[in-house]
């Protein structure tokens, strides 16, 4: 009997983060996924484009209609997303409503009673997942004595996944790295599963959330203004932490890049022409947007709002050195500014967050933050960094150039050090932090080449 291809059988955490540009060339191509699945299966290849359900976006649910089609050939079709050893498919609920979610559960089958949760926000920049970002998370519903000390022989709460397509493949990671009551991931591939009630009650009981890397694209389109975005606003009430890496990343900025064309954008594309049609931002209404303090919804909720302002007025890029997102990142923030999102009070700054690979930038509820990240495994490692970057705007609104001019864009580059004291985000970085500042010149570096200088002698990237 041949062997069928499972998902189970690759590192899904990985493949479901790159967006499924594995040749890194900043686009997705039909190619990409194909080759993965005919390496694995040794089956012919085909003709048909990545777009198989047609809705005009490459995603994980296309590669796996790619997977079924070659089971088919073989003649014994399997589940795209099968069950996991420890949970299953979604349960019924909801009088009638139709049952879409899958849902995967480790651990105890019991709620948890975990009582001590603070909050705070986890950002990763996809890659290698940085362990110490679940265990600050998950650490945050552990039992304490009354000095606040973390009681080494505790146990923290429910630790809850959220994705749009995938695996449970982070639960056995989280469970190995910290020791919680359970460890599950809810997978909400359409508006139906974000209106589930038993979804809804799922997302109450968890004591950490965190959203996997994938397609931000399906995040803004089958979340956002559901309950699933109110059941996350609900978790910050609570003192729940949110974190995300990758796609999961850039839902959590208070603007976000939404790549709902379907296409990606790499940096000289975004210089040379800041309108390109593939450069879509949420939150043109000033006062909506996914998981931001300008909700109507959440706009007296104090706890809500003081926790996403700390990413107030920013955007955030994952990957960012390593798929030289910078020139893109200061285009965005220049439509921030062009379309006048930003303007909301007298000297306000447009800011973007840029977080390398195997690295994260962990925000308390106060502020405090820290970068942390992976050991650097050989000299060619790219180092682990965080790029804060602010531009004060322009009064009145303008048109921007193409190629691009925006300039002086202040940027400092935090990288994870070993022992490093919080630092406050925003306004008082550490001394070993690198400033300098980046400017797009509306000039041509080379005949195809958009110009972006650096007033850091090392380069664009400090």
């Amino acid at each position: 009997m041949p062997r069928k291809l499972r998902f189970e059988q690759l590192d899904a955490r990985t493949l479901f983060a790159v967006d499924f540009d594995i040749d890194a060339n900043g686009r997705i191509d039909s190619l990409d996924p194909l080759a993965i699945v005919d390496s694995i299966n040794g089956a012919r290849k085909f003709d048909s484009r990545m777009d198989i359900d047609g809705d005009g976006k490459v995603s994980a649910t296309d590669l796996m209609k790619v997977t079924d089609r070659l089971n088919s050939d073989l003649d014994q079709s399997i589940s795209p997303m099968g069950k996991g050893g420890g949970g299953g498919g979604g349960g019924g609920g909801g009088g009638g409503t139709k049952v879409t979610y899958q849902y995967w559960r480790s651990g105890s089958s019991a709620d948890s009673q975990a009582t001590s949760v603070s909050g705070g926000l986890g950002l990763m920049g996809g890659g290698l997942d940085v362990d110490r970002l679940f265990e600050w998370m998950g650490q945050k519903s552990f039992p304490r004595d009354n000095s606040g000390n973390l009681i080494p022989t505790g146990i923290g709460g429910d630790f809850l996944v959220l994705r749009a397509a995938g695996t449970e493949a982070y639960n056995p990671y989280i469970q190995s790295l910290v020791n919680m009551n359970s460890v599950s991931t809810l997978l909400l591939p359409d508006r139906a599963s974000a209106s589930n009630p038993t979804v809804l009650e799922i997302i109450s009981k968890a004591e950490a959330i965190f959203i996997a890397g994938g397609d931000q694209a399906q995040y803004f389109s089958y979340w956002n203004e559901t309950p699933v975005e109110d059941s996350i606003y609900e978790a910050i009430q609570r003192s729940v932490p949110i974190g995300g890496t990758s796609a999961g990343l850039a839902v959590l900025g208070d603007y976000d890049f939404t790549a709902s064309t379907g296409s990606t954008i790499v940096s000289n594309d975004a210089l040379l022409n800041p309108y390109n049609t593939a450069i879509t931002i949420d939150g043109n209404n000033k006062s909506d947007g996914f998981l931001t303090p300008r909700d109507t919804t959440v706009a007296n909720n104090s706890n809500v709002t003081s926790l996403l302002n700390h990413l107030s007025n920013t955007i955030t890029d994952s990957h960012f050195r390593q798929r030289d997102r910078l020139g893109r990142l200061v285009t965005f923030m220049a439509r921030l500014d062009a379309d006048d999102l930003v303007k909301q009070s007298p000297g306000a700054n447009v800011r973007g967050i840029g977080i390398n690979e195997q690295t994260a930038l962990l925000i308390e509820t106060n502020g405090s933050s820290m970068v942390v990240g992976n050991n650097l495994t050989s000299s060619t490692d790219l180092p682990r960094s965080v790029y804060f970057m602010e531009h004060t705007v322009t009064a009145g609104t303008e048109q921007l150039t193409s190629p691009l001019t925006y300039t002086n864009t202040q940027v400092t580059r935090v990288d994870y050090e070993l022992g490093a004291n919080p630092f406050t985000i925003w306004s008082s970085f550490p001394t070993t932090a690198k400033k300098y500042t980046v400017s797009a010149t509306g000039k041509m570096a080379t005949r195809k080449t958009a110009e972006l200088t650096s007033t850091s002698g090392a380069g664009l990237y400090g």
